[in-house]
């Protein structure tokens, strides 16, 4: 028997101490240990209900994307089939197979079918919608609608933009001169074409607003829609 308090006490009491607590878990209890390891025992994995939610939602996220891709390869396929004119600020990419023109990027695309007298205000406003960056805006639009396709406020968000776009081009085209009922006879010839939804082109948004805008400040006309138009694209991030 050793004297309380002494070394060889102390010693025993702590051998007797930490064989309790292994054996009976204490101090503190599993669930304590546990938290204090990281390591949960809750059970996190997925129900069968939100597995089939994820998978759905991630196919359409895909095929979204992979459409905005294909459509990117087939204009950039057609810009290598088509022959180029370099201008001061695009490209000029004319090919037989053009019936609408439109414009991606710095390049603008256009047809032998557009009327001689329709020609130079097609390039002005397709070169309005490039010096906007408008394809910028739209890919970017494009991708988030992708990735949030089930809220409907980006769809909206998309017809604000087209509408706010194509007021700033008819705004530049008739800065320039050109005449007012000249111009909407060449949008009117533009119609029975097709060009890619991610493109900016003259006959998207062809509206009886945007008929009536032109005779009107198009620019101040389109701050309103810019603003309505962003604070849809606002509430749908939210």
């Amino acid at each position: 028997v050793f004297p309380y308090g002494s070394p060889a006490a102390t010693f025993i009491n702590t051998v007797e101490s930490t064989s309790l607590v292994l054996e009976t878990g204490t101090p503190g209890s599993t669930a304590d240990t546990a938290a204090l390891g990281g390591v949960s025992t809750s059970d996190s994995s997925f129900s069968l209900t939100e597995w089939i939610v994820l998978g759905i939602y991630a196919s359409v996220a895909l095929v979204l994307l992979a459409l905005i891709i294909y459509r990117i390869l087939k204009i950039r396929a057609l810009r290598r089939a088509s022959t180029l004119t370099r201008a001061e600020s695009y490209t000029l990419a004319e090919h037989a197979s053009i019936h609408s023109p439109f414009s991606f990027g710095k390049t603008l695309y256009i047809g032998p079918n557009i009327a001689p007298e329709d020609r130079a205000m097609v390039i002005a406003h397709e070169a309005s919608h490039i010096a906007h960056r408008h394809t910028t805006e739209k890919l970017f639009l494009s991708v988030l609608k992708s990735l949030f396709w089930f809220n409907p406020f980006l769809w909206l968000s998309e017809r604000y933009l087209v509408e706010v776009q194509e007021y700033q081009a008819d705004a530049d085209v008739l800065g320039k001169g050109y005449g007012l009922q000249e111009y909407r006879y060449a949008i009117f010839r533009q119609l029975f074409g097709h060009e890619p939804d991610i493109s900016s082109a003259m006959g998207h948004s062809l509206t009886r607003k945007r008929f009536e805008r032109m005779g009107n400040d198009a620019r101040k006309a389109s701050v309103p829609l810019r603003i309505a138009g962003a604070c849809v694209l606002i509430a749908a991030l939210l």
